[in-house]
């Protein structure tokens, strides 16, 4: 049936001039939709990037950033797509909460790419401007909630995956302390406890693992977190 949809979408995308004014306008965005649920194509990612535009409203906006996020979880970003992206959150100044949304984006499409210095950079200045302005940010939206936890969970993967284990400790604290929002708590305790294996106190990783698993999360994205737990918590045992 997603098969059918995207199809008949398809051709009328290529249509919409003949179609009634209020059907042709809704025509990308459920072909969007489709794509990005079935994983096809580019799963919508050149219309969902349109949607970050300055003329959007904030839940549109939002919205898209969800979607880009779904994308890079799918493993479809391409350089294309990040090079747009780039370009997107450098029109947003640090005084926005769209700066650090289209940043938390960036960051997961660099990791995607193994762009762990670029990441690095990136994510160091997003923590250190939005840190600087949190208090201006009246509103609680996903710019400044799991914007900042995504952007300091980035901080310590790429600080870890860099060698640098005492500073992705830090910033993966952060994201336990002050922004437990959604999935990233969980991927922050894991990969806390990569750093305290690397650093030889292997009590300290099982417990940090153990909270994983405690926290019995049911959505797909907190689950794949304490798939892995599991895992480690039985590699780091000795099987047991």
């Amino acid at each position: 049936l997603w098969a059918d949809a995207e199809k008949w979408y398809g051709i009328a995308d290529k249509s919409k001039d003949r179609l009634p004014p209020d059907y042709a306008k809704v025509i990308a965005q459920n072909l969007a939709r489709v794509r990005l649920q079935t994983g096809t194509g580019d799963m919508g990612a050149a219309y969902w990037l349109e949607r970050l535009g300055a003329s959007t409203t904030d839940p549109e906006f939002e919205g898209a950033v969800v979607a880009l996020g779904k994308i890079v979880g799918g493993g479809k970003p391409n350089r294309e797509t990040v090079a747009q992206l780039q370009k997107i959150h450098d029109q947003y100044p640090p005084e926005s909460p769209r700066h650090y949304s289209a940043g938390a984006v960036l960051l997961q499409m660099m990791a995607a790419q193994d762009d762990m210095t670029g990441a690095q950079k990136l994510s160091g200045k997003l923590a250190t401007d939005f840190s600087a302005r949190e208090k201006t940010f009246a509103a609680k939206t996903w710019g400044t909630t799991v914007a900042p936890a995504i952007v300091n969970y980035y901080k310590g993967e790429s600080e870890r995956r860099l060698g640098n284990f005492a500073d992705a400790l830090g910033a993966y604290e952060t994201v336990l302390a002050a922004y437990p929002f959604n999935e990233w708590p969980d991927a922050a305790a894991c990969g806390a406890a990569e750093c305290y294996v690397a650093l030889g106190d292997t009590k300290t990783a099982l417990e940090k693992l153990g909270e994983v698993v405690k926290t019995g999360a049911a959505n797909p994205a907190s689950a794949k977190w304490m798939e892995l737990a599991k895992k480690r918590i039985t590699e780091l045992s000795g099987g047991k």
